[in-house]
């Protein structure tokens, strides 16, 4: 009985699917986004130490934007989500949830789980053009079904880790919101006074954070502890 092949390191996956979607764009591409990313550093030095507009050339901005939209990188939903991460930061990539932010190895990155588009118990292959890093989450319920093309679209499909939390912030009144946003550094230190942790969730915005916001609001605002209105 031959040994099952090994499957490759999340880094040599992460090398494999950035060198596969090179593919689809031609040589020009790669030229243009080099003279986005230079002329954005030498704005951002122009402006710091406070944030840059988010500006670059436009002429080469709308040139690169152009072929991206004519390459099948805009035209596959699955390879378009694939174009959208950002490989330089270990992250699930299905739904963006990273662990430490601090983290620039893959190979490190403990919350991410390789897991197979075809399920290797249904033929599929341990070749990094089979393999996608996941979270745990996303791994166990990601489908095991031979046709790769629901793979794909669960994959397309599956909610970002942060709109998740985005949505929650929605359910607080913007009166409250503003409070907290005036008022960052006082609302840091009410949370490490007033909030417990749980290690286990993984959530962008949790129930506790969310509710902190509401409390912070309440005793400092309405209870007559009024720290910042501008």
């Amino acid at each position: 009985m031959s040994k099952r092949k090994p499957t490759p390191s999340k880094g040599k996956i992460v090398d494999y699917w950035v060198s596969y979607l090179n593919e689809f764009l031609p040589p020009i591409y790669s030229s243009l986004r080099s003279k986005e990313e230079a002329e954005w550093e030498k704005i951002k030095k122009e402006y710091e130490p406070e944030p840059p507009p988010a500006k670059v050339n436009d002429e080469v901005f709308s040139a690169s934007r152009a072929i991206f939209r004519q390459s099948k990188l805009n035209t596959d939903p699955f390879l378009a989500k694939m174009s959208g991460i950002d490989f330089g930061e270990p992250c699930c990539w299905s739904c963006g949830y990273y662990s430490n932010p601090d983290e620039t190895s893959w190979n490190k990155a403990k919350y991410l789980e390789k897991c197979h588009i075809v399920p290797a118990m249904l033929g599929g292959t341990s070749d990094a053009s089979n393999l996608l890093l996941l979270c745990k989450d996303c791994h166990k319920e990601s489908p095991d079904l031979k046709n790769p093309k629901y793979m794909k679209q669960w994959f397309v499909d599956r909610e970002n880790f942060h709109n998740k939390g985005l949505k929650k912030l929605k359910t607080l009144d913007n009166e409250v919101l503003m409070f907290v946003f005036k008022n960052q550094e006082k609302f840091f230190e009410y949370m490490e006074e007033n909030k417990g942790i749980h290690n286990s969730n993984r959530e962008a915005i949790t129930s506790s954070q969310l509710y902190a916001m509401i409390g912070f609001y309440e005793e400092y605002n309405l209870g007559g502890y009024m720290v910042s209105t501008a």
